[in-house]
Order: structure tokens, then sequence, then C-alpha cells
């Protein structure tokens, strides 16, 4: 891929990022408390030149899921910035309510279309419930994850 900067290399497309978050729930005297219930998930994001979609899924321990979906945007300039910096913000269900998912998400240019490094932090929102997040990159996890998996099959 080649860019107008002066690397030649160009923001990424698709963002496939892991994240987590640790749920934060009224008590009985109406403050928040971090409970030990913590989410895991994956989300995927296309954005074209400055807008796209996203979707997400979790778990949690307690076998209970969020699905959430939205928009995405670019704030900075893909033709010269050399951070990109992105926010987004979506709605769908968490933990069968209905819930609300914002969030920044920050990467750099690439030679690739799939972003490797890039890193952010969001929070979810649901009946009396915030989880805060946050995401890591395809290589931040993927790497360390692959070589867990081969050592546990070599193992076997």
């Amino acid at each position: 891929r080649y860019d107008a900067s002066p690397s030649g290399w160009a923001f990424c497309d698709h963002f496939v990022d892991f994240y987590m978050g640790f749920n934060c729930s009224k008590d009985y005297e109406d403050y928040y408390s971090f409970d030990d219930e913590a989410w895991f998930g994956f989300s995927y994001t296309w954005i074209g030149n400055r807008v796209g979609p996203y979707a997400s899924l979790a778990f949690n321990a307690d076998e209970c899921f969020s699905v959430l979906g939205g928009v995405a945007f670019r704030l900075t300039d893909p033709g010269s910035a050399a951070l990109d910096w992105q926010l987004y913000g979506g709605a769908g269900l968490i933990d069968e309510c209905l819930g609300f998912d914002v969030g920044a998400r920050f990467a750099w240019r690439s030679a690739h279309k799939l972003s490797h490094w890039d890193f952010g932090f969001g929070c979810q929102f649901s009946q009396g419930t915030i989880i805060p997040t946050v995401s890591v990159g395809l290589y931040i996890w993927g790497i360390p994850a692959v070589i867990g998996l081969g050592l546990v099959c070599g193992g076997l």
C-alpha cells in the first residue's frame, strides 16, 4: 500500500482487537465498586477514509455475554498525520440488557491494511453497570496466543 505520506505507509483499514474489562456495579448505597467479574472479548473495525462500522463480542466467567456494534470515526487526517486517532460508539446487549459502548483507539501508519500494534480505551454502560475496557491489536495479543498454543500442543 502506498500513501502520499513521506514514509509511503498509510493508516490501516482493518482492526482486530482483543479487549478486557472489569465490572463496576452499584452497591446498596448507590456507590460504584469493582466486582471480581472480568469480561474478555474481540472486536472488529473497518474504517475507510474517515468512517466505518465496528462490532464486538465478549463473555465473562458467569456465562454472560455482550454483543455491541456501532460506528468508528477517524479524527486525524489520513494524508498528513502520523498517529491514527479514532473514536467509536455503539449500542447492543450487555448481559441481556440494553448497553452502550464508547471509546478511543490509537494506531500508527503501516504497510499493511490490517493493524498490528494498535491499542484503545473504552467504557461500556448497562443498567447499573459500568465496564471500563482496554483493547490491544492483533500482534500484541495474537503472537503470545500463538506461542502459548504452540507450547500447549507441543507438550501434548
